[in-house]
């Protein structure tokens, strides 16, 4: 398919910055500024480490439920166990501090009694949209909006 206005010695002369050969005026190129990109963000330290997980508690998975008090055992070798709560092959452990959470996190694929189990943390290190601050309008700004128009 062939375009007969368009011929294949012919270019666009401002996207390569050249005359075509059938312009005599000269091309004013405009004066770019530099543009630097910052070396930080907003803030000084990531969001990772600005909002610490809140969530205190660990599930573990992949058991049956004979083998339920020897995992149990396991768990509370961990550390203080302040409550457990049970589904059918899995348990909710809260712990009250921080190194416990992270020994208990390390039985993750530990084999206890012929059963690989697992072990993780909801939003362990992950950010969740509401705690990320978004600014909002305000009152009197959507108020003069609404008057006004945008």
């Amino acid at each position: 398919m062939r375009f007969p206005s368009l011929l294949m010695t012919e270019f666009h002369p401002s996207l390569f910055r050249r005359k075509n050969k059938s312009e005599d005026t000269p091309e004013v190129v405009p004066e770019t500024k530099s543009t630097s990109i910052p070396q930080n963000t907003l803030y000084e330290e990531p969001l990772v480490s600005q909002h610490r997980v809140k969530k205190k508690y660990v599930t573990i998975y992949g058991f049956t439920p004979r083998n339920l008090d020897a995992v149990i055992d396991a768990v509370k070798s961990c550390g203080d166990v302040l409550e457990v709560e049970y589904g059918k092959n899995w348990i909710n452990v809260l712990f009250d501090n921080e190194e416990s959470i992270k020994r208990c996190l390390r039985l993750n694929t530990t084999m206890i009694e012929d059963e690989i189990i697992g072990a993780f943390r909801q939003g362990g290190g992950i950010i969740e949209d509401h705690d990320i601050f978004v600014r909002k309008k305000g009152v009197f700004t959507s108020i003069m909006e609404y008057l006004f128009g945008n």
